[in-house]
């Protein structure tokens, strides 16, 4: 079974902050970065197989990125 989607837009920084207040840890995550990652959940939800796969798993990564202005 192969999945395949793309995700369009720009890749944002995992932003995500740990920390204890209280003598309770909290985890403090951007606004971007939460909003990339609902943009990503939603095209993996979207192209998800009715049941659990079986056997083995691969994934595969491309990432293409715009090129750096200094460059």
């Amino acid at each position: 079974m192969t999945i395949t989607f793309t995700v369009y837009g720009e890749a944002v920084p995992q932003r995500e902050r740990s920390f204890v207040a209280g003598g309770r840890m909290g985890r403090y995550i951007t606004k971007e970065t939460r909003n990339w990652r609902a943009v990503i959940k939603a095209q993996a939800v979207a192209h998800k197989p009715e049941g659990l796969p079986t056997g083995a798993i691969r994934l595969a990564v491309e990432f293409v990125l715009p090129r750096p202005g200094y460059l």
